[in-house]
């Protein structure tokens, strides 16, 4: 497989912790304040290279050190462990941010909420702010990953991720995540993997993995 991101846009988006955090402050910043439109979207364009870029090289982390784990079928949430230890290492500079797996954000006990939609809170892997900043800036990441021969509720993973991508509305139920800069579904098996980019206009397949031992 080809890998569309490829390594020289990751040499590129090369930085000093300095310059992520600076970025990551000027993202909150603009999404907070400006009435510049055109310069949150371009501070938040940025912002989205960086963590795509650090997404990737999570999982080159991880097929150069856990492949094993792929190879003798282990399910998805060791896969997923592993990830988000690489994931933490890599977003470790974003100052106020955490890297949690199927992170409950409700207030509400699972089987009390009555909206359908807003059950729909929890995803893979989440990078976010456990709510110290508001909902506009509060959530920069949100992952789901399948393994290839896994078929199994496919459709509701992808419609989770597009409701995390749409923007927050003032019919949005209290505790649904939504405004996520970006959200990713994340296909593996044992020869590479496959990303799939969510956004609220739909969804576009952004990258293959290189198909390498």
């Amino acid at each position: 497989m080809n890998n569309n991101i490829g390594h020289k846009d990751q040499r590129e988006l090369t930085m000093s912790p300095e310059v992520k955090n600076q970025l990551l402050k000027n993202y909150i910043t603009a999404k907070k304040g400006s009435q510049d439109l055109a310069n949150v979207e371009q501070v938040a364009d940025a912002l989205r290279k960086l963590i795509l870029n650090n997404v990737v090289k999570a999982l080159e982390r991880f097929y150069e050190r856990d492949r094993f784990l792929l190879e003798n079928k282990m399910n998805e949430r060791t896969i997923c462990c592993r990830l988000a230890i690489y994931l933490h290492e890599l977003f470790q500079d974003f100052t106020g941010y955490y890297v949690d797996a199927e992170y409950y954000r409700s207030t509400v006990p699972p089987n009390e909420i009555k909206d359908k939609r807003s059950q729909r809170i929890l995803c893979d892997l989440l990078l976010h702010s456990r709510r110290q900043y508001d909902d506009t800036v509060d959530n920069l990441l949100a992952l789901e990953v399948k393994l290839f021969d896994n078929e199994d509720r496919v459709d509701s993973d992808l419609h989770r991720l597009y409701d995390f991508a749409l923007p927050k509305t003032s019919s949005t139920p209290v505790d649904a995540i939504h405004d996520t800069l970006v959200t990713l579904f994340i296909r593996m098996e044992e020869s590479g993997y496959t990303i799939c980019e969510i956004k609220s206009s739909g969804f576009k397949n952004m990258s293959n993995s290189e198909d390498s031992k």
